[in-house]
């Protein structure tokens, strides 16, 4: 994380280590919103996010919950120098620990595979 405000490098990196150890999702960063899915994921997995990036880990834990693979290529997170730049936690943590705690009731609290909403087949 290069450039980035320490609030949010704090905030991210404890959500980040906690959702790699203690809730055993297999990314060491949940919070990238540059991921790669593929096909299957973006047919079968309803999205309910409807605000921000908050849909890339939604789709995340979802797949973890699946029980699906789940890989990861490292890479540097460069914060924007230009342009506006509005940290405001208020509008996207909410939705962020929503699929937070997601994470937590798929390992700790064992909730199957059958509790991921998935799109109508068609």
């Amino acid at each position: 994380m290069v450039g980035c405000p320490w609030l949010k490098a704090v905030l991210v990196r404890a959500a980040n280590f906690t959702l790699y150890h203690l809730a055993r999702l297999p990314t060491h960063d949940a919070s990238n919103g540059f991921r790669l899915f593929s096909r299957r994921v973006t047919i079968e997995i309803s999205i309910e996010s409807e605000r921000g990036f908050c849909y890339s880990i939604e789709l995340l834990v979802k797949c973890h919950r699946l029980g699906w693979r789940i890989g990861e290529v490292p890479a540097r997170w460069f914060e924007r120098a230009r342009g506006a730049r509005r940290f405001q936690v208020v509008k996207w943590l909410p939705d962020y620990l929503r699929w937070y705690r997601y994470a937590f009731a798929t390992s700790c609290l064992r909730r199957p595979a059958e509790t991921v909403r998935r799109q109508p087949v068609t």
